[in-house]
């Protein structure tokens, strides 16, 4: 039988299983099969890796960014360097309708980067990791750019060069290493939308942390690495709801000014804490630490993973803490200081424990009891069923089968393999 005879939906499904080199050389064998690939193309081709145009000849990627380019929605992944030139000038001319490109390890030239990004105006996410980013660049012109991501350019020293647009709401600048203080400050008080920045690995002083503290006003959410410059000005920008801190050393403890200014400024205010640390590194929570943090009273949640030694009594004083909290790989965690915290936080729902060497299958009994408590005396108000997220804990498969697991899901639900890296922060 003639390939014309076959229906046009079992067509549409050979374009789908074939990859895209092959899909433009079927399509350009004759006129039925370029108009089924067109009409296929607006739901195959929204995203497309960079990658699939590896081998594929100019005359191909001519032919599929003039039938397919307006339907691509986001491009990912490594540019090639093959034909470089008339790939570029065909994302720049024919793509007009792409919302997102995620960019990795791609050393393109200023006058390349421009050819790419034109004709963008629909561009929401720009991604240039590892991208050896370091002049200026035309962002001015892509005026409806929301999340803006150059991780690991660490030849970038004036971001305030990039002449980005003030549509810009996110920035992550993690291992820009040669960011100095007064560029950063500069650019921050450009973009007075900012409500999300990352400056994991960037080292600004102390009197950066001030400057921006005027020139951040929108600033929601702050991810920076803890070392030695006094942070307490961080807890000025007006309206800061999110605080991620990285350590990356052993330390104590967190700064008492700091810790301090954050209870003063924020107390009301500050809904989700997050303290990351190496495996490698200790962190160490005194009384007063887990005291002062305890009387953030808008916090919704808190990410304490890596606590070397978390000292019992301080930990238990956060009664306030409302719906999650990830302890992961605190050694000093028990299945009774758990109990506690589920007993005196009446809202928490989701639990991290991964990597707790102490946490047992008891503590599915201990939480159920308490739990069950709360239903005979009308008192329940936490989301059901808790969520504990126990990998690499004691309790396993056949611990859940003693526990009558199945009939008692409906008020603990537990999470045994760690499917993605993303879990309550």
């Amino acid at each position: 039988m003639s390939i014309l005879a076959v229906p046009e939906n079992s067509i549409t499904e050979i374009f789908r299983l074939l990859p895209l080199i092959h899909q433009v050389q079927l399509a350009r064998s004759c006129w039925r099969m370029e108009g089924i690939f067109e009409g296929a193309s607006l739901l195959m081709h929204r995203t497309l890796d960079f990658a699939e145009f590896a081998g594929m000849s100019t005359e191909d990627m001519k032919f599929f960014f003039r039938m397919s380019g307006k339907n691509v929605k986001q491009l990912k992944g490594v540019i090639q360097p093959n034909q470089l030139e008339c790939f570029l000038d065909l994302v720049g001319s024919c793509c007009e309708n792409v919302r997102s490109m995620l960019v990795d390890l791609s050393f393109l030239t200023p006058r390349q980067w421009s050819k790419a990004l034109q004709n963008k105006n629909q561009l929401m996410e720009l991604r240039m990791r590892q991208c050896n980013v370091s002049n200026m660049l035309p962002l001015t012109q892509l005026s409806g750019l929301k999340h803006l991501d150059l991780t690991n350019n660490e030849q970038l020293v004036d971001i305030h060069h990039l002449r980005m647009p003030v549509s810009i709401e996110t920035i992550n600048l993690t291992g820009c290493i040669s960011l100095d203080d007064f560029h950063t400050t500069k650019f921050c008080k450009a973009l007075p939308s900012l409500k999300v920045l990352n400056l994991t690995n960037v080292w600004l002083s102390t009197h950066a942390w001030q400057l921006m503290v005027a020139d951040c006003p929108a600033l929601e959410e702050l991810t920076f690495t803890y070392h030695s410059v006094n942070y307490a000005s961080i807890a000025k920008l007006p309206s800061l709801k999110k605080l991620t801190i990285n350590v990356h050393r052993s330390i104590y403890c967190l700064g008492h000014d700091f810790l301090t200014a954050l209870l003063r400024h924020k107390g009301n205010q500050l809904e989700h804490l997050e303290i990351q640390v190496r495996r490698n590194w200790k962190l160490t929570w005194n009384i007063e630490v887990a005291h002062l943090i305890s009387q953030l009273s808008a916090l919704c949640s808190l990410s304490n993973g890596h606590n070397y030694h978390m000292h019992v009594y301080g930990f238990k004083k956060f009664g306030q803490l409302q719906q999650r909290l990830n302890i992961s790989d605190c050694p000093q965690i028990s299945d009774h200081t758990i109990t506690f915290l589920v007993n005196a936080c009446p809202l928490l729902h989701e639990i991290v424990l991964e990597g707790c060497l102490s946490v047992t299958p008891n503590l599915l009994t201990l939480i159920s009891d308490e739990i069950n408590i709360e239903k005979r005396n009308g008192e329940i108000t936490r989301k059901l069923p808790v969520k504990l997220y126990a990998y690499y804990t004691a309790i396993n498969e056949k611990s859940l089968h003693n526990f009558k697991y199945p009939t008692t899901s409906n008020v603990i639900r537990v999470i045994l393999k760690k499917k993605t890296a993303h879990y309550p922060a």
